[in-house]
């Protein structure tokens, strides 16, 4: 397992004129929200660790 500070991890990336879009938004909250950690760990038992 990598640690915390690992060089490799995912990104949402926009341009800038999007970054303020609501789908741009709906997705990133989508994917910070603890639904989505409570699925990464129990679908990936710990391999996959959300940053946020």
């Amino acid at each position: 397992m990598e640690g915390k500070d690992s060089a490799y991890y995912n990104v949402l990336a926009v341009k800038a004129e999007m970054k303020d879009d609501p789908r741009v938004q709906k997705l990133y909250k989508i994917l910070t929200s603890q639904d989505m950690k409570d699925f990464l760990q129990e679908k990936y038992k710990g391999l996959v660790i959300p940053a946020s």
